[in-house]
């Protein structure tokens, strides 16, 4: 094993701190003679000047997954670029036989040390507890949200289960916890297993808000599952719904999402709709790309869509404000205002019918 740079290069708080981590490395026990040598004024826990503090500890449990988890062959620890293949859901199962086999492992645990993991593990549970245990510290969010980061990066499902079902009973696990752990799963293609954590917030007594929905559809999207991540887009999108779609839901960058949809025609996963070119004209128009908006509004007329009466005055507005009102095209504008008025009309006339049924039911 080996430091990219000097123990003191990470931490130079405390002499305890440096300790730990080498019995943390040459895999010690953490007995009360490892802090031996501390002084007497390092091992005396004061209110005011603690050893251990929310910086140090999420400090160690941040250097566990660099040191143990992380390959010297991985992609992300070369020099220079090079192209990433697409990120597929990963088989843990799978990769568990072809490790005993010696078979090669492809994706982000490709070249891993699985002994070194194990033991990582290992020692960032056995810390996590001993600053509680031997030094008084009290955890909180913050300290909670690494622990189960690490166990995310390692991998380690069902611990990680157990330790937030844990830690939810002390009332230190909320959405935004989950929904990095959500983040870490996607980033290791276990997006299956991130999608189990989006769907487990009730039990962690939690709900899931806009920045979750956005980071499991763009997990979705990442391993090609656009079926379900239109699913879940859809479901933001229905009137009234408590957690609705913002302008950078399913992807954070707006050439990403125009590559997705061109993704979705080239694999045949059915035709965009409206709700698909609906965040990506209004991230357009957010971003000052007007023109590229109008171009898109376009294409959804020629496929046979109607946009929203709200989108449509958007991009007529923002035309407007940028001086490139004469790039509307008549007919089109003809056509989507027909649509719309139908729409309206449609609606209107429904909802007369369906309050006489309601009646026609109660009497």
């Amino acid at each position: 094993m080996f430091l990219s740079r000097p123990l003191h290069c990470y931490f130079s708080e405390s002499a305890v701190v440096k300790q730990l981590l080498v019995a943390i490395i040459k895999d010690q026990s953490f007995q009360t003679t490892t802090f031996a040598s501390t002084t007497a004024q390092e091992q005396s826990i004061s209110v005011s000047n603690p050893i251990w503090n929310t910086e140090t500890v999420t400090g160690v449990l941040r250097f566990i997954p660099r040191f143990f988890f992380q390959s010297p062959r991985s992609i992300g620890s070369q020099k220079g670029f090079r192209h990433r293949a697409p990120l597929k859901q990963r088989r843990l199962k799978d990769e568990y036989l072809k490790a005993q086999t010696g078979k090669l492992i492809l994706g982000p645990a490709a070249h891993r040390d699985t002994e070194k993991v194990k033991l990582g593990l290992k020692k960032a549970t056995e810390f996590f507890y001993l600053v509680e245990s031997h030094f008084g510290f009290v955890h909180n969010e913050a300290t909670c949200r690494e622990m189960a980061l690490v166990l995310a990066k390692g991998n380690s499902l069902r611990p990680l289960w157990g330790f937030l079902r844990e830690m939810s009973k002390k009332g230190l696990v909320n959405t935004s916890l989950v929904t990095c752990v959500i983040k870490v799963l996607g980033e290791e293609g276990l997006v299956n297993e991130a999608l189990a954590a989006f769907y487990r917030m009730k039990q962690f007594h939690c709900k899931p808000d806009v920045l979750a929905y956005n980071t499991i559809i763009y997990a979705l999207c990442r391993v090609g599952n656009f079926k379900k991540a239109k699913l879940m887009l859809e479901q933001m999108e229905l009137p009234g719904f408590r957690c609705p779609a913002d302008i950078f839901t399913a992807v954070n960058d707006i050439d990403k999402a125009v590559e997705m949809l061109r993704r979705m025609e080239e694999l045949k996963h059915g035709t965009p709709t409206t709700s698909s070119y609906t965040p990506i004209i209004h991230a357009m128009c957010e971003a000052g790309r007007v023109v590229e908006a109008w171009d898109f509004l376009v294409q959804l007329v020629k496929q046979g869509s109607v946009p929203r009466e709200f989108t449509y005055e958007k991009v007529r507005n923002a035309l407007r404000s940028v001086g490139e009102i004469n790039l509307l095209d008549r007919n089109y504008c003809k056509l989507i205002e027909e649509g719309i008025q139908k729409r309206i009309s449609h609606v209107t006339k429904v909802k007369p019918i369906l309050k006489r049924e309601t009646v026609a039911v109660e009497e």
